[in-house]
């Protein structure tokens, strides 16, 4: 495999940096098929040795293709190139799970950790909660088509969800939603979300979890749900190794609430 760039193809005598050409051979052989979902390239050390270039120009090539999506590192397998990253339409509001069944796919939720904690600051601005109110806390591990996407946390009041019990949530089909549970358990009936989306880094922890290599980058995505008395009853918080896609339109006309006044 150490053959997949023939020294010959880096020039060394054009102002192109030879991270950047690395790169390009290796993008270019993922688009035309010469590299595949899953195949393992070779090692920072086998890169070095045989295009006899320096360790931090073969992990600068690497990096790029990583945070583009192209390559994962794995922690048992190396690195590999990934699979077409997981898009979600920022379109509408609903559960992920019910999203990615509606486009085909099959989600699956892990329940790591079910309990009922003191709510934190934090949570307690979230949800608008008085100090010492608790919360049904929830870490999930979502998967859609048996492929890690996502580790999530999340936390709904107390007092919204009496006699949640573990077994209440499954891993698959729509019960794994805990936006159904709220509605068919409790009454609950959603009305609106607010969401809030950054780029992100994975640290040791969440790393581990996800099978991937400390650093590795994510994005992170909050949201608080509301109820239709627009109480705020679901606070999450999560990893998603997703791309999210936006429908943008032209509008003629802002609404009065954007206008300047």
């Amino acid at each position: 495999m150490t053959n997949l760039i023939n020294p010959t193809d880096i020039d060394r005598d054009t102002p192109v940096p030879l991270y950047y050409q690395i790169a390009q051979i290796l993008r270019k052989k993922i688009g035309e098929g010469d590299l595949t979902q899953g195949d393992q390239i070779p090692t920072e050390k086998d890169f070095q040795d045989h295009l006899n270039v320096s360790r931090s120009t073969v992990r600068k090539a690497i990096s790029e293709l990583v945070y583009e999506g192209l390559l994962v590192r794995r922690r048992s397998k190396g690195t590999i190139v990934a699979n077409p990253p997981i898009q979600e339409p920022l379109v509408g509001f609903g559960s992920f799970s019910a999203e990615m069944r509606e486009r085909g796919f099959t989600p699956k939720s892990k329940l790591l950790e079910c309990q009922t904690i003191p709510a934190s600051a934090n949570v307690q601005e979230m949800l608008d909660l008085d100090e010492g109110e608790s919360v049904l806390f929830l870490t999930r591990l979502r998967t859609v088509d048996d492929e890690l996407v996502a580790v999530e946390d999340l936390y709904a009041p107390s007092k919204y969800v009496p006699g949640f019990n573990r077994s209440d949530m499954v891993e698959e089909g729509e019960q794994q939603s805990f936006y159904y549970i709220l509605k068919e358990k409790f009454g609950i009936s959603l009305y609106r979300a607010f969401d809030t989306i950054s780029p992100a880094i994975l640290n040791s922890e969440a790393a581990a979890v996800l099978q991937l290599e400390e650093g590795s980058p994510a994005l992170l995505r909050t949201r608080i749900s509301y109820d239709e008395q627009d109480n705020p009853v679901m606070y999450s918080s999560g990893l998603y190794l997703i791309t999210l896609t936006i429908d943008l339109q032209k509008q003629t006309k802002f609404p009065e609430s954007q206008r300047r006044t």
